[in-house]
């Protein structure tokens, strides 16, 4: 595959069959996909974002004057130098020659001038060794500390950037640079990270991970929507056609005959050299992975094997270690091209097919191998012929793997058990601060499920709206036929994937904080049980849903000897300074650690290499360090603290661990109960949730107080960052704990709503959230203030809102409050260009509404202006929903409630809020087809707006045009047209004649 072909077209499954003008390629789907598509829109990206990225970095990284002075000053210093030695060394020469030809009386001062010459000569040099580097760039080393070792020499302000450079440089400074380019996309680093990975897996022998077509695909929009956001539309535009011929191709591969040839795009000379080498590499790698026996590595400049190479390999390898370098070097720049120019694709082949000839020779079962051939040489431009096999059915799990999972082997092996069964439904629920979602994670990337047949999805059900989003836009990247001329009409796209859902087998579905309320999840399921589903959910699901019965995880509290392997794993007491025993042996050393049972902290010196004091002293100190640790991580005292205090609930252990490694006041174990006992809590909260049955959710409180009481009382921050960080975890609090974006509080600034520095001031509020996120209260985002744990959320909101400062917490919700009602203008005249900002903020409206229902917070937020302000942003959320998403199925509760509410808070007497509400509930009838319903809803508006009203005011006026369109819907059109005049003769009433 990937050599020059000159078949006839007839063979070719395409309407067009042109005669043929240059040769064509044969090439594998997949190889196409990986590499020719890939490397198109990786160097499109590199193209674009290289240059960019180093601009914005030099930007936000500015040199400081007097550094930047050293190095101008010390480059003059270098330059003057090594002019001295090229002017000294062009004397040398000319005497040296003067030297050869001179006669006997003039060579003896010829060559004392050539020793003082060459004197002059080695002092500039000496002077030039003894100059310092010339320090790079501020933006330099800060781009440098976001890079692995190996990448350092490749980041320079001069050299190419590859995609590895971009991406890992935009990573590591995301928060702090980047994130305002980024910022509509809440996934921005899984989204870099996809990048990087697909492009490293493309030298799929270097990091074991053969790409499928699902990756490339999830690639390739990754790419597009990193440069959509960064405002390069030509080069969004350009990949996001290149995606859309690979959506083609792999749909046509599933419904195509297995190994029709169907005609591609013409590749230029470079294009068909690269293809060629990519695919020519591949089947070389895979070939000398078959006669070693051992996986093939490229490491350090050069290609190796794994730790067991049978020795007959061993001075084999060695031999051939200039030619494996040269074909690690060569190969790389038709993957990665981190070496200038372009190598000889002829010279690769050859040294390739040396080590191939070498090799088989010296195989003992080379007879039932063929020796491997380099495909021929593309000598210019080239046609692409696709050879169509039916997709790889695995796909890489879409989200990362957590290390340090402790004490849920059992639960995990029985997960994937089930998961394996044909038409399994898995649920796996507990309380909060359990490890749900990671043991999911964990089952995803067992092997056993990862070879699954199938399309594999990881959802979020937390949010309706959030989980028709990732359902379609997963389907429309992955089975774009599915949903094809559905994505901006939800409730058809929904319909769609629960009909293709129904009628396939293979595939499997993750799904985050299920809930009774998931309405879509459950509709979409099938009934016919095809599919795989695993669901993590707070609420036992299977007494509602009988297809979890049998199925059902319950994750409990851990162990508690699991609860001390996680806070060893976290580094709990391995800080504490340990004083070594000069006088010690060696057998003595480890017959103490025997002693204490504790043989595994002992660590031996290095036999073959003389251990000197000071590695031995370094030596010494580890084991001290690792004995001090597990002698408090064995004590009783630990034990009865996690069970009876914390409930050996894992995120309360984990906060645990982290105060511990964080605090360096607390040394000890008794330290660690002392502060917890110094913190008091009710023992009956206003929810009525008591320290006896819900000991996991008061051991949390309690470590979220203490952590919350080290920050109030950290002396080493000023006191306007600690006010604002308390500020802002009290907003937090009562915001969404996800999807609460930054510019909420960024934009649209208004001296109104300054409750707080947070709300005004951006530099405040970066401090702010950098406190935060040190002292674990939430994770870092991208468009989101953060990413908090919701148990963590409850019990800073009864801390710091609902039993904390009473101002503070009128204040914050006062901003909020304003803040939402000034963000999230949106009704049906809304231009399209603000939609997505309105998107971004959905999430954070309904979840600010619904803590109205919430009853803690009931006489906080029991006042008429907070009240009007939610039933307002219910409407316009439900209006949002409607015209924006094109689901008003998700917008029907919203607008009931809103006219309930009208009701309850006898908000009833405001016409022009409950009329609004009433004729939104009209609006989503009629797109829901209800039209009987809607009738009656508009009628009531028109009576009403007629009775409280001012006879002349124009809602009146439209209350009767609103009504006349329902009976026109209806059929009623006499009905209708006695209001349409109605409506006339009281706007020529009412309104000047220029209206």
């Amino acid at each position: 595959m990937g050599c020059i072909s000159s078949k006839n077209a007839k063979k070719y499954d395409d309407d067009t069959h042109t005669q043929e003008i240059v040769p064509s390629m044969e090439i594998t789907l997949i190889d196409f996909l990986a590499g020719h598509m890939l490397r198109t829109a990786l160097f499109k990206f590199e193209d674009v974002m290289g240059p960019w990225v180093k601009a914005t970095m030099q930007q936000h990284v500015p040199d400081d004057p007097t550094n930047l002075a050293e190095a101008v000053a010390l480059d003059e210093q270098r330059s003057d130098l090594t002019n001295q030695q090229n002017e000294l060394s062009i004397r040398r020469e000319t005497l040296q020659a003067r030297l050869k030809s001179a006669v006997s009386e003039d060579r003896s001062e010829l060559h004392q001038q050539l020793q003082t010459v060459q004197s002059a000569w080695t002092e500039v040099k000496q002077q030039l060794a003894a100059l310092p580097p010339t320090p790079p760039p501020a933006w330099i080393e800060e781009c440098h500390a976001g890079v692995g070792r190996t990448m350092k020499p490749f980041v320079t302000a001069d050299t190419r950037w590859d995609t590895h450079v971009i991406v890992s440089v935009m990573r590591a400074n995301l928060r702090e640079i980047f994130a305002q380019y980024l910022e509509d996309h809440f996934h921005a680093k899984e989204l870099l990270g996809g990048i990087i990975r697909v492009s490293a897996a493309r030298t799929r022998r270097a990091h074991r991970e053969a790409l499928v077509e699902a990756d490339v695909l999830d690639a390739l929009l990754a790419i597009q929507t990193v440069l959509e956001q960064c405002k390069f539309v030509e080069a969004a535009n350009f990949v996001s056609q290149l995606l859309a011929d690979a959506k083609g191709w792999v749909e046509r591969a599933r419904t195509i005959r297995v190994g029709t040839i169907i005609q591609g795009p013409s590749l230029s000379a470079s294009d068909a050299a690269a293809q060629t080498a990519y695919t020519a590499i591949s089947s070389w790698e895979k070939w000398v992975e078959t006669i070693v026996g051992q996986d093939l590595i490229y490491k350090d400049g050069t290609i190796t094997f794994g730790q067991d190479l049978d020795p007959q390999w061993v001075d084999v390898i060695k031999g051939l270690h200039s030619h494996l370098k040269a074909v690690a070097v060569q190969g790389r720049h038709w993957y990665f091209h981190h070496i200038p120019g372009r190598p000889d694709l002829d010279e690769t082949f050859d040294r390739m097919k040396r080590i191939a000839s070498t090799l088989h020779a010296s195989c003992a079962h080379s007879r039932t191998i063929d020796v491997w051939s380099p495909p021929s040489t593309p000598t210019g431009p080239a046609r692409a012929h696709l050879v169509m096999s039916p997709p790889a059915t695995r796909m890489t799990p879409p989200i990362p793997r957590v290390a340090g999972i402790v004490g849920r082997d059992t639960e995990i092996a029985q997960a994937v058990q089930l998961l394996l069964q044909p038409k399994a439904r898995v649920l796996i629920h507990g309380l909060p601060g359990m490890g749900k979602d990671v043991v999911m994670a964990e089952i995803a990337h067992h092997p056993s499920v990862q070879e699954l047949d199938g399309i594999q999805m990881w959802l979020q059900a937390s949010s309706e709206p959030i989980f028709r989003r990732q359902l379609i836009q997963h389907f429309a990247t992955h089975r774009p036929r599915v949903v094809k001329g559905l994505e901006n009409n939800t409730n058809k796209a929904v319909a769609a994937i629960k009909r293709w859902l129904s009628n396939n087998r293979s595939w499997v579905m993750f799904v985050e904080d299920a809930s009774l309320t998931s309405e879509t999840l459950w509709n979409i399921l099938p009934r016919n049980g095809s599919g795989r589903v695993v669901v993590t959910s707070q609420a036992p699901l299977q007494t509602q849903y009988p297809v979890f019965k049998r199925s059902a995880i319950h994750l409990k509290a851990l162990d508690t000897r699991d609860c001390v392997e996680l806070l060893r794993q976290l580094g709990a007491f391995a800080n504490a300074k340990c004083d070594l025993r000069e006088n010690e042996s060696e057998d003595q050393l480890r017959s103490r650690c025997e002693a204490l049972g504790v043989g595994d902290c002992y660590i031996p010196p290095i036999v073959h290499r003389s251990e000197n004091s000071k590695a031995r002293k370094a030596r010494w100190l580890r084991i001290e360090t690792r004995l001090s640790q597990e002698v408090e991580l064995s004590r009783p005292e630990l034990n009865t603290f996690l069970q009876n205090v914390v409930g050996n609930l894992p995120l309360s252990v984990a906060i645990c661990g982290n105060l511990v490694r964080s605090d360096p006041r607390i040394r000890n174990v008794n330290d660690l109960i002392e502060l917890f006992e110094k913190q008091s809590v009710e023992t009956l909260d206003i929810a009525g949730r008591d320290r006896i049955h819900d000991l996991h959710y008061f051991g949390l409180l309690l470590s979220t107080k203490i952590n919350l009481k080290r920050l109030q009382s950290d002396g080493s921050l000023p006191k306007r960052d600690r006010t604002a960080a308390i500020t802002l975890l009290a907003a937090f609090s009562m915001l969404d704990r996800t999807l609460t974006p930054e510019t909420f509080f960024k934009s649209k600034q208004n001296a109104s709503l300054a409750k707080s520095d947070i709300f005004t001031n951006a530099a405040v509020l970066q401090r702010a959230q950098e406190v935060c996120i040190r002292y674990g209260f939430f994770r870092p985002s991208l468009v989101s203030i953060g990413i908090m744990h919701q148990q963590v959320q409850r019990c800073l909101r009864t801390a710091l809102v609902t039993g904390g400062d009473t101002q503070l917490a009128r204040a914050v919700v006062t901003s909020i409050t304003e803040r939402l009602s000034s963000h999230f203008q949106f009704n049906g005249d809304t231009p399209p260009s603000m939609w997505p900002g309105c998107r971004q903020l959905a999430p954070c409206v309904e979840g600010w509404c619904n803590l109205f229902q919430e009853p803690d917070l009931h006489d906080l937020l029991a006042v008429q202006k907070f009240r009007t302000a939610c039933i307002t942003m219910m409407n316009r959320l439900s209006c949002l929903y409607i015209f924006a998403n094109g689901d008003a199925s998700a917008a029907l509760p919203l607008s009931r409630q809103a006219v309930h509410l009208c009701h309850s808070w006898r908000a009833a007497n405001d016409c022009g809020l409950r009329n609004s509400s009433l004729n939104m509930l009209a609006i989503v009838y009629t797109r829901l087809g209800r039209h009987s319903h809607a009738l009656e809803l508009r009628i009531n508006v028109m009576e009403c707006a007629k009775r409280d009203l001012h006879p002349d005011h124009p809602a009146i006026a439209t209350s009767m045009n609103n009504l006349a369109v329902t009976y026109s819907t209806l059929g009623r059109h006499q009905d209708a047209l006695g209001l349409n005049v109605e409506v006339v003769a009281f706007c020529r009433r009412v309104l000047p004649p220029d209206h």
